[in-house]
């Protein structure tokens, strides 16, 4: 009789290659109240028929049933990494690397602002399976070709909905309030310093932490920041 495999991870990768000014090169997000990992387009010269940051495209999981019944309804994980450190040495996704990242709950994106990237919605990480389970996993794989980040999110909705879930509240109540201590300080600006460059933890609330609210926690965000801080900057958008 066949050994059960054990240490089982799934998932979907995808490579978007977000059209941007100067090949594929993107930004990413991650969204969990719409359990989404996603790549935009990069904009750097204003010129051709329309903006490249318009661009989006990304994956957002639905559900999951067990023997038919429900059996979970949000992702193991999701992240962003970049093309050159993963992909271009061997030509493809390494099985190892794939191995070892999908092994990570929660969700990560990669702080390139502009460079080749792929995208990877990791559906659950099993102990064991077993030949008398039958899973089923379901997720959508959306793309725009002109709109906002708001647009994007809209149609991510109408995919949830036509499935039967709800959008979970978002945890935001005051952005830029990084560390969510009640207020947006210098502990914010220390709090996402370590995030993005000593290897810290993500922000509790995602949407808190994107403090120029463009839809991921990334440089720009410590670059608002600083300037609504110490140069008289304009304060983070409301949630």
């Amino acid at each position: 009789m066949p050994v059960p495999p054990t240490s089982v991870r799934i998932g979907e990768a995808v490579d978007f290659d977000i059209p941007s000014d100067t090949g594929p090169r993107n930004h990413s997000g991650c969204d969990s109240a719409h359990c989404l990992v996603y790549q935009q387009g990069a904009e750097y010269d204003g010129l051709g028929c329309q903006l490249n940051d318009g661009r989006y495209g990304g994956i957002s999981f639905l559900g999951a049933y067990l023997n038919g019944s429900l059996y979970d309804s949000l992702p193991h994980g999701a992240y962003t990494r970049d093309n050159p450190s993963d992909v271009y040495p061997t030509g493809s996704f390494p099985e190892d690397s794939l191995f070892k990242y999908m092994a990570n709950s929660g969700y990560a994106v990669s702080d390139s602002t502009g460079e080749d990237l792929y995208a990877v919605m990791v559906f659950d990480t099993l102990p064991t399976l077993t030949a008398a389970d039958t899973f089923q996993f379901f997720y959508g794989i959306l793309t725009q070709e002109d709109g906002t980040l708001s647009d994007f999110f809209n149609e991510v909705d109408k995919m949830l909905y036509w499935f039967g879930r709800p959008i979970e509240p978002s945890c935001c109540n005051l952005r830029g309030d990084v560390d969510m201590n009640g207020s947006v300080d210098v502990g914010d600006l220390t709090r996402l310093v370590a995030y993005l460059f000593q290897g810290g933890n993500p922000p509790p609330c995602t949407d808190e932490g994107d403090v120029d609210a463009n839809g991921s926690v990334d440089v720009g965000d410590l670059t608002f920041l600083v300037a609504y801080l110490f140069q008289g900057g304009q304060p983070p958008p409301p949630c």
